[in-house]
Order: C-alpha cells, then structure tokens, then sequence
C-alpha cells in the first residue's frame, strides 16, 4: 500500500513539474508595435501605412496566427505617434518601449515607419530596447549606421534612382532622340537629396548625352512655386525629374499655368497617390511616370485582391497606395521573423530576421517551405523587383529593385500601374 501511495505521489509531483514546463507556455498573443507619423506635415503617409499594417494583423490572424507558437494571434499593443519631428518622435518611442518594459510587455517588432529624415534619431531607440524595427525608407545611409535592429523593406535610393536613369535613357534612345536638356527639382529634405544625387550617379554611369541645365533645391513646407518654375523654364529643360512630397502638386500648378510643360518624372512621394489624380484630373495625369519602391498592379498573386479590399475599406482610395503596400508587407515580414524564431523575444526575432529568407510563390501557398525559404506573395508585395527577401548584416534586402510606374487608364479607371521591370507585370509602357 505505501509503495502504491509513493508512486500516486510522484505521478502527481511529474504533472506539477510538466504543467509548469515551458514547453506547455505558449503565448495567446504576440504584440507588435506600430510608430509612425500620424501628426504634423507627414501624417498622410503614416495613416496610410498605419491601414495596411492593421490589414495585414486581420490577415495573418485569419491564415492561423503564429503557427509554430500554436497558433498566436498577432495584436497591435500599441499605435505611437511619432510626430513629423525627428526629435519629438524618437521621444514618443522611448517614452512607449519604456512603458512596455516597465509593465512586462514584450513587444516582438516594431512595424513600420516612413519618412526617411525622421529616422536619424529614432533607430538608436529601438536600438537601445533591442526591438526589430521596420523602415519603409529609401535614404541609402540609414542602414550604414552599425545597426543590428534595423530592417528595411523599401529598396535603397540607389535602385529607385536606377529606375529614373533607365527611363531617362529609354526616353533618349527610343522616344524624343533630340531631347538634350534635363533638370532636377527635389526638396531639399533627407530622401529627395539623396535620391536625387544617386539618379546623377547613375545617369554618369550610363554616360546619357543630355545636359543637366538645372538644379533647383526648395525647402520643405514650401507653397509658392514661381520661382522654382521660372528657373526650370529658362534652363530649357524639356525633362524634369521632380522628387518630393504634396508640394508637387503646386509645382505642377504653377507650370501649367504658364504653359511649362517639360516631360516630368517623378520620384515616388505625391505622384502615385489618388490625390494626384483627384487635383489634376485623368488628362493631367496620363502618360506620366514615376520611379517607385512598390504598386499595387503588378504579377503578385495577391495584388489585386490586397488593393480591392483596401479600396473597399477605405473608399476615397481606388487603389492601395504604396506606403499602405509597405505596411501590409511589413507586418508580414515581421509575421515570419516571429515564425522563424519560435519565439516572441525580440532579440531571437532580431536574430531569426537576419537568417530569414523569402520567396515568391502562388496565394495558396502561403507560409509553406520552399528549400528553406518561406513563400509569401504577401510578404513580397512590398520587394517587386526580386521576387526575394533576404536581409544582410546591415538590415538591407540583399534582392532589392526598383520599379517604374505610369499613370494609365485601365478599364476606364487612370492608375499608377507598373511598366518595369517589364518581365514581372503586364502592362508596357506608353509613349510619353
């Protein structure tokens, strides 16, 4: 009798032990953070990424959560307002990891902020909490700082600015031959500067024969566009390549006004958002091209049904915009780094980021494995050149590209769709 009374009680000291294993410990939720602009001059770019990234947690938790967590739904613990001020927003985010450490939150990633000349002062923040930290910016030297959080899901400058060059000498060569004048316009921020310095690398590369006439650098917040029109027409210059954010639109104005119409070539920002068709109407728009990170129309499986929904949930959108693209695949990118490291501790999820990789693949193949790689068209939306995701040291994906888009009218709806790289969409250029 004691010998069956010993044996009762170690059996049940082993299910005490077993039930307070670690191995049973798996967590109902895995949080995420979401910083952005969604005050000040930025804040249109931040909503938008803001849309995506809470499309994209539905989405996730709808296809089964965390599965090597069992299962977890992912959940936005907490949405922080950086401001547009470099300075004010690397202060809400300290202020809100600080807070998640003192309550014992463990947020797993932080997804995704925009606007490269915010980032400067608010990467060593999630750099000091050990947090993965999503960037959807293109500034080339944001992942040159020694970082190891850090992880950029927009391509760099460099391969926006090879988009540009490439048509700048498609142009040249196939359309307008005695085209000789280029100018550049950009505002004189962190990304225009930068990309519009990487274009002129680019165009030296090539070695174009055209002439660049102009240079012509305005500073943010700027709203009368006279004299940036004036130097632009007298330098001649029958192609502008313009770079920056809603003051395009009254740069665009003012040209049209004195009747300055130069073939103009944007540079992501302002000219693929509906509000550029809305204020300009389909003729001012049409034929237009941009260099880009991202569309919403192009080979992707999921494209089209990502944007209708988008559409539907926010109606003044007909398409999602690309900063709603970079949020939805960011939050898939995370998604797979918690994946990967079967954990929600962001120093794993940092170090399962660095090995991760994915691949392109059909819709319904969603989160299986490909020799070794994840397949997630979702993931992807964002990195439409590769059809890879793989990230370096630095946090850069090593398969980046950029994209050209034009405005085109496709079933009776004028939308940015993507040209090139023309072995991954449908659509062709247009005669500009």
């Amino acid at each position: 009798m004691r010998k069956i009374v010993l044996i009762l009680v170690s059996l049940l000291l082993l299910v005490g032990f077993v039930s307070s294993s670690p191995v049973h410990a798996v967590p109902d939720k895995v949080l995420f953070m979401y910083a952005n602009c969604l005050s000040g001059n930025y804040s249109w770019l931040g909503q938008r990424e803001l849309w995506g990234t809470e499309m994209a947690v539905e989405h996730i938790n709808k296809m089964g959560g965390i599965k090597s967590l069992g299962g977890a739904e992912v959940e936005i613990w907490k949405v922080v307002d950086l401001t547009s001020d470099s300075k004010m927003g690397a202060a809400a985010l300290e202020a809100a990891l600080a807070s998640a450490q003192s309550k014992g939150v463990t947020i797993s990633a932080i997804c995704t902020a925009t606007v490269s000349g915010m980032m400067g002062p608010i990467i060593p923040v999630a750099e000091k909490y050990r947090v993965p930290f999503f960037g959807s910016v293109g500034k080339s030297g944001l992942t040159d700082m020694g970082a190891k959080y850090f992880f950029r899901i927009f391509p760099r400058n460099e391969y926006w600015a090879k988009a540009q060059a490439d048509f700048v000498k498609l142009v040249k060569e196939k359309h307008m031959p005695g085209f000789k004048k280029l100018a550049f316009a950009y505002e004189e921020t962190a990304w225009p500067t930068d990309l519009t310095m990487q274009a002129k690398k680019w165009l030296e590369k090539y070695q174009v024969p055209v002439d660049i006439v102009a240079e012509v650098g305005y500073p943010k917040g700027m709203v009368d566009a006279t004299p940036i029109i004036a130097k632009l027409r007298a330098s001649g210059a029958e192609v502008v390549v313009l770079t920056g954010y809603a003051e395009t639109l009254y740069i665009l104005r003012t040209a049209d006004a004195i009747k300055y119409k130069p073939l103009w070539l944007g540079g992501g920002g302002f000219f693929v958002q509906p509000e550029f068709l809305e204020e300009r109407g389909p003729e001012g728009v049409k034929g237009i091209c941009c260099a880009m990170s991202c569309n919403h129309a192009w080979d992707n499986p999921i494209a089209k049904g990502v944007s209708a929904e988008f559409s539907k949930r926010h109606p003044k959108f007909p398409f999602i915009t690309e900063h709603g693209i970079s949020g939805y695949s960011g939050a898939w990118i995370a998604k797979y780094g918690v994946e990967a490291a079967k954990s929600t501790d962001p120093v794993k999820v940092k170090d399962a980021l660095h090995n991760l990789e994915i691949v392109m693949g059909p819709a319904e193949e969603e989160g299986k494995m490909k020799d070794g790689a994840y397949v997630s068209p979702r993931a992807l939306y964002v990195c439409s050149g590769s059809g890879r995701l793989k990230f370096n040291e630095k946090g850069d994906n090593i398969y980046m590209s950029g994209c050209l888009v034009q405005w085109q009218d496709i079933n009776n709806q004028m939308q940015p769709v993507m040209v090139s790289p023309e072995k991954l969409t449908p659509y062709r250029l247009i005669k500009p």
